[in-house]
């Protein structure tokens, strides 16, 4: 009965935003009452109480009550304060009837509490209001899909891959209906395809599990051994969502909402608000390294140096910053600069594995080879769970043709991860050159699952086995 009474209440609720609309947007004594009581602020930047304040006059007696009950939603929600944001929500999808993102945002908010029934209605009204919005598409797919809605599921989710006929959560959602049928065959091509688009972010984890019900047990330990070195996963980037921690006062939050950009492919919003963040954080060393890497990886390499220069002048114990302007002064041919940094870098993080690396490549450079082989030792020690470390040293055993060192070594690396693409192509290459066919076969096929390995190394490998033994892996 009390669910019957809650539904109602909720549906009741969306019938009033319609009727009260037509009330008039601009309606002021409405937007009076959609203004929360101001919450505590101590402990916040004087900045923060000023806006908040200034949003509040604004939407009491300015020209645009509206506009500035947008602007206090969008301050409150960017700074966690939840309930209060809400209200104001609430009170835009009544004045502004048409606009889809005030029922998405209100959506987001009661979805983090895990009120997903109530979060319903208003996922239902975005598709209404924009049924091309994809995250809003897939977030109710989601819903559904965790009601045990499948027909309503399938439906969503086959509507978003007409827009993007790739979208990787929309692949992964119909992958666990398939499951659910028992369509395993089907469920594997979904989230092979969704977790080739992400590199292994989306859908891993479900592939090993499918494999394994298939019984292809080496696909599902070499699926589980590449997404353990892949990250974590992604969330669907919400261009809506992000764009509101441009209010955002809570460093940490930007950051969040900067790899939310990033990951969309929008990197000028990702640069802007981590320079906001760093703006209110200047000394927190990780906002400057992660600014770096995105610099880094758009090819600014002189704001990327900058970023990292600065990481390590802040915090001389983070020892990636230094790795990384080791590798550019090397990349600008700065072999001075390079091995000076190396060496600064390694007198604060001596245990350091990636600086160890890093100097026993310089070291193989100038022709110090047993020193070299040291340094990729030392690493080993330092982290022997790393694959990374154990593939260095093979190669330096190749180079010196020490190749049956060279190959232990290798398998080593790829015991520790299975689909290391160094280590695979090496071992590929190898068995070929050896007359290994059923080795040689089994490492392409393994190295077909790596989106790290280049295509023109994957396909001199694949034309090198057809030269050798006469067939195609």
């Amino acid at each position: 009965m009390r669910s019957l009474q809650h539904a109602v209440s909720i549906a009741l609720g969306i019938v009033s935003i319609f009727l009260l609309a037509s009330c008039g947007s601009g309606n002021r004594e409405f937007v009076l009452e959609s203004i929360p009581e101001r919450p505590t602020l101590s402990g916040w930047p004087e900045r923060l109480h000023q806006r908040i304040e200034s949003a509040e006059l604004q939407a009491m007696s300015g020209g645009n009550p509206v506009e500035s009950l947008v602007k206090l939603a969008r301050l409150y929600h960017a700074n966690g304060f939840y309930e209060e944001a809400s209200q104001c929500y609430q009170g835009l999808i009544t004045l502004q009837s048409k606009e889809a993102k005030w029922p998405h945002m209100l959506a987001e908010i009661l979805s983090s509490y895990g009120k997903l029934e109530d979060a319903l209605p208003y996922r239902e009204l975005v598709m209404k209001l924009d049924p091309e919005y994809i995250p809003a598409m897939v977030r109710l797919g989601d819903v559904y899909l965790k009601q045990n809605k499948a027909n309503e599921a399938e439906k969503v989710y086959t509507r978003v891959l007409k827009q993007d006929r790739d979208n990787p959560y929309a692949q992964l959602g119909l992958a666990r209906l398939d499951i659910a049928s028992g369509d395993l065959e089907n469920a594997q091509q979904r989230l092979e395809a969704a977790t080739r688009k992400t590199s292994l972010r989306i859908g891993s984890d479900l592939l090993a599990t499918v494999y394994e019900k298939r019984g292809l047990n080496s696909l599902a330990a070499a699926i589980r051994g590449r997404a353990k070195s892949s990250g974590t996963f992604t969330d669907i980037p919400d261009t809506w969502l992000f764009e509101i921690y441009f209010e955002s006062f809570n460093t940490y939050q930007m950051a969040v909402a900067a790899g939310m950009a990033d990951q969309s492919g929008d990197s000028a919003a990702c640069i802007r608000l981590l320079n906001q963040a760093i703006q209110l954080s200047p000394r927190d060393a990780y906002l400057h390294f992660q600014l770096g890497l995105v610099y880094l990886r758009i090819g600014i390499d002189y704001q990327a140096l900058k970023s990292f220069e600065e990481t390590a002048k802040l915090d001389p114990k983070f020892s990636d910053a230094w790795f990384q302007l080791a590798q550019l002064k090397s990349k600008e041919g700065d072999i001075v600069a390079a091995t000076q940094t190396i060496a600064t870098g390694l007198y604060h993080n001596p245990d350091s594995p990636s600086l160890r690396l890093v100097n026993s490549e310089r070291l193989n450079a100038i022709g110090d080879l047993s020193g070299s082989i040291k340094e990729a030792e030392t690493a080993i020690e330092l982290r022997p769970e790393e694959a990374d470390s154990y593939a260095s040293l093979a190669a330096l055993y190749f180079s010196s043709e020490q190749t049956a060192i060279g190959v232990e070594l290798m398998k080593k690396a790829l015991e520790r991860e299975s689909l290391h693409p160094f280590a695979l192509s090496t071992m590929a290459f190898y068995s070929i050159s050896t007359g290994q066919e059923k080795d040689a076969r089994q490492y392409i096929r393994k190295a077909r699952l790596q989106p790290r390995l280049p295509v023109g190394d994957l396909k001199h490998l694949e034309t090198s086995f057809r030269q050798k033994f006469g067939k195609m892996p």
